[in-house]
């Protein structure tokens, strides 16, 4: 009796282990699918994402290949990052702004904004042209020596929407202003403050073969190319092989 008693209770204590086993077993391989299936997720993400980024490019190359003669309306502005204009007006050398903290080559500076008045638009009153990059003196109390070109009365360029930062102090317009004025980021809300009049939404930066401005060395996509999107995603695809030969290795170790 005692025999059969202890027989049972390694037969018991068996099945228990076996089923802790099993158990583990099972979670194990359940938590490796789930993984394989997020890595393989994760790398068709980046092969869409590629794809995104080329026809965004594609539609760019194309929109910048066409001038237009007048600014979209500004509702409709979003749709036009980049888009080519050539644009008749006048220019107000005194009324300059200073954007700051842009780096060119590793050497901090301003982007050199320059109001422009069109002559037909009824989306704004202004608009503000980046005529390019300045580099910064020695002392913040310094600015740079800015050049006034005479006798311009049409520019080429592009359209440019600048990224909102909100954690960026906002431009506080004073009863005297005394130009040129150094803004941290183009907020066309507080900008309207200082002109006090209607501006444009979006910016039009200097076309680089225009004969006047300064440096313009213009960026204009991420620099997450679709080549890097598709790196990313072979990445991804040979962590999931990765996992699922080891995976494979582990299950055939435990049986």
């Amino acid at each position: 009796m005692g025999h059969i008693t202890h027989y049972l209770g390694n037969l018991e204590l068996l099945t228990y282990m076996t089923m802790k086993r099993l158990a583990i077993n099972t979670m194990s391989v359940l938590g490796l699918v789930v993984l394989f299936v997020v890595l393989i997720k994760l790398g068709f993400w980046q092969l869409n994402s590629a794809v995104v980024k080329q026809q965004s490019m594609d539609a760019r190359e194309k929109a910048m290949s066409v001038a237009m003669k007048k600014l979209p309306h500004v509702s409709a502005v979003r749709n036009y990052h980049g888009q080519r204009v050539s644009l008749s007006g006048h220019l107000d050398f005194e009324k300059t702004l200073l954007l700051d903290n842009k780096v060119l080559n590793g050497q901090v500076g301003y982007h050199v904004l320059i109001p422009f008045y069109p002559n037909i638009d009824e989306s704004a009153d202004m608009v503000l042209v980046d005529a390019g990059w300045v580099a910064a003196g020695a002392h913040r109390d310094v600015l740079p020596t800015l050049t006034q070109w005479r006798d311009i009365e049409q520019i080429r360029g592009f359209i440019y929407q600048s990224e909102h930062n909100p954690f960026i102090q906002k431009t506080e317009p004073q009863k005297s202003i005394s130009f040129p004025v150094v803004i941290n980021q183009f907020d066309t809300a507080d900008l309207a403050k200082v002109f006090e009049i209607s501006l444009y939404p979006a910016m039009v930066r200097l076309d680089p073969s225009s004969e006047w401005g300064y440096e313009k060395q213009w960026l204009w996509q991420n620099r997450m190319t679709p080549e890097k999107h598709r790196g990313y995603a072979v990445q991804w695809f040979a962590l999931a092989t990765t996992l699922l030969l080891l995976s494979s290795i582990f299950i055939w170790r435990l049986n």
